[in-house]
């Protein structure tokens, strides 16, 4: 089976009430599943969000390899999806909306999104697209500030394969089950702005929905300069590019030169946001070798609240350089 296959067959089989997705190299925080029985049961809301932690295998191919990421907030927030959807591309994170993957989602939702679809997944890119079709049902939800799911990342994870800290297999693999493939235009993406997009692109597609009903058309102008520019430092060829134009057409023309913002530029900005929002940890000091080892470790940090800047800032400083 394709990913997306595997998913809508996964979620046909199951039979509970709320459902939750997750890749074999992630993982639950002890205090997860209670946690997510409580909100659901005290709050009016169709799913649940979290900010994740991060752990980072010791097989990776190079940066992080060792290492954790701790969410530093504390308390939920109930939002609205559809408000939320619309500042997805500000920063790419489309786990704070309503996902299946890494996220808690009630079967009526699901059954909702779907409607006179024959089936929920419409993409090969599960997660995102997920989040855009549940967001979509214009519904409340929480978002907690601390984290319930550990994301792993590994050899074995898609998309670090994809952006190149994974093993080449994982990608190639991928590649070979994929039964839909990519829009025109949207061919092995540079950035996570343009497979956001792209994903938007699908549903609206199946439902007869215009870009500008789901995303903020000058996030999504700014996301495309940002692809096209990244192609251009690649060597990509124009007509790429191009045909990224005419599928965009209805955000009106599009420069001829895009954002000449490099790559290291976009990464250390990345890196920065990182730092204000996650409090690094280094794992392989500590004697961690797995998800499950760093699931325990991570669970005491965050109920003796030792996630700020001023705790342990040697190791924060060390893991973020």
């Amino acid at each position: 089976l394709s990913m997306r296959n595997n998913f809508e067959k996964g979620m046909q089989l199951a039979r509970g009430k709320i459902l939750c997705c997750i890749g074999d190299d992630d993982g639950l925080l002890p205090s997860a599943a209670e946690t997510v029985l409580r909100l659901f049961s005290t709050m009016q809301i169709d799913a649940l969000s979290a900010a994740r932690a991060h752990y980072h295998w010791p097989d990776l191919q190079w940066w992080g390899k060792d290492s954790a990421l701790v969410p530093r907030g504390t308390g939920v927030t109930v939002l609205n999806s559809r408000a939320q959807l619309r500042t997805l591309l500000l920063d790419n994170d489309y786990h704070k909306l309503p996902c299946i993957y890494q996220g808690f989602v009630k079967r009526t939702l699901i059954e909702k999104a779907i409607g006179k679809q024959a089936r929920f997944f419409l993409s090969n890119q599960v997660d995102i697209f997920s989040s855009i079709a549940l967001s979509m049902q214009n519904v409340s939800y929480g978002f907690s500030s601390s984290p319930l799911v550990i994301n792993g990342s590994s050899t074995r994870s898609n998309g670090a394969s994809h952006f190149g800290n994974g093993g080449k297999q994982e990608q190639t693999l991928w590649k070979s089950e994929d039964d839909v493939g990519f829009l025109p235009g949207f061919e092995d993406p540079l950035s996570m702005g343009a497979v956001i997009i792209e994903s938007a692109l699908r549903y609206g597609q199946s439902r007869g929905i215009k870009l500008a009903d789901m995303l903020d058309l000058g996030t999504v102008e700014r996301a495309l300069q940002q692809e096209c520019a990244l192609r251009r430092q690649a060597g990509r060829p124009e007509e790429g590019i191009a045909k990224l134009c005419e599928i965009l057409g209805d955000i009106g023309s599009y420069p001829a030169q895009a954002n000449s913002m490099r790559l290291s530029e976009i990464r250390a900005l990345h890196l920065i946001r990182k730092f204000v929002r996650l409090c690094p940890v280094l794992t392989e000091a500590k004697g961690i070798s797995n998800v499950y080892e760093c699931a325990m470790y991570l669970q005491e940090l965050l109920r003796a609240r030792r996630v700020g800047f001023f705790h342990h800032p040697l190791e924060q400083l060390k893991v973020a350089m």
